[in-house]
């Protein structure tokens, strides 16, 4: 289970809750806190299981844990990309156990099918201005492709 820290403050009887003491300030302002942000975050330190009373603004920050369940959030397009996968090898007859030196299975072609055509290519000229300065990445014989 995954654990964010959350900042308890209890200020006049009303209880906030804040994930940092930045937002507590930005929220709260300076006036109503007594005293800057850049002071209390040079000067005080918390962990959770913290409390930090101010006796004269009278409010209590407290530091705790919040518990969250773990999300798959991101993961979502890795996971339809391995399904892909492991469909395609189904289709093959192939498995997670297949050794690699397995043959695969070649698809025969449909009667009639065009073969892939062929991409366009030129080759970058070369200058003298760039056979002055060879760097390790310049390749005179670049292909550039459009």
């Amino acid at each position: 289970m995954a654990q964010t820290k959350v900042f308890h403050l209890e200020m006049d009887g009303e209880h906030y809750y804040f994930g940092s003491p930045k937002a507590i300030f930005d929220i709260m302002g300076e006036e109503k806190m007594g005293m800057k942000y850049s002071s209390f975050h040079s000067n005080i330190t918390l962990s959770p299981g913290d409390v930090y009373v101010n006796r004269r603004k009278g409010y209590i920050i407290r530091v705790g844990l919040l518990g969250q369940a773990k999300t798959r959030r991101g993961n979502r397009w890795q996971d339809i990309i391995n399904q892909g996968i492991q469909a395609a090898l189904r289709e093959q007859g192939l498995t997670q156990e297949t050794p690699a030196s397995a043959e695969v299975p070649s698809t025969p072609e449909p009667e009639g099918a065009a073969a892939p055509a062929e991409m366009p290519v030129e080759t970058a000229p070369v200058t003298a201005k760039s056979r002055g300065k060879k760097k390790v990445h310049d390749n005179p014989q670049q292909l550039t492709l459009f």
